[in-house]
């Protein structure tokens, strides 16, 4: 599977809750740095699927990512940004928060995601710092 696609189906995986399709798409050995992961630490491997899914249900009623800007880069890495709407358990308020980050594959699977939560400073570690 060519590398955006791929991720964009982990995304989709994700967006539906699915474990077994987040399971099946990415490495067993994948590790996830979300946005939120200076308070939960990385999500490794596909136990880490399962936790990160649990935590977002008990934090988050709404979750749901949509990237509007996907590149491979050269060196095999991709390039996403876009938007996560949130919102959280009991408000009423719903949210946007940026989701921008790079992504690697393993063994022709996703193999790891690194969110910066900033667009800039992904593009900074993509070596796009001109965007």
């Amino acid at each position: 599977m060519e590398i955006a696609a791929a991720f964009l189906a982990v995304a989709d995986a994700l967006n539906r809750r699915d474990l077994a399709a987040l399971k099946q798409l990415t490495h067993p050995d994948f590790h996830h740095h979300p946005i939120r992961a200076p308070m939960t630490g990385e999500y490794i491997g596909h136990d880490g699927w399962e936790q990160f899914l649990a935590d977002t249900a008990e934090t988050f009623e709404t979750f749901h990512v949509q990237h509007d800007d996907v590149r491979v880069l050269d060196d095999g890495r991709l390039f996403a940004s876009g938007k996560v709407r949130i919102r959280g358990r009991g408000s009423q308020v719903e949210q946007e928060v940026t989701t921008a980050g790079i992504g690697t594959m393993k063994d022709g699977l996703p193999a790891s995601w690194y969110d910066y939560g900033d667009r800039r400073a992904a593009l900074e570690a993509a070596g796009l710092a001109d965007g």
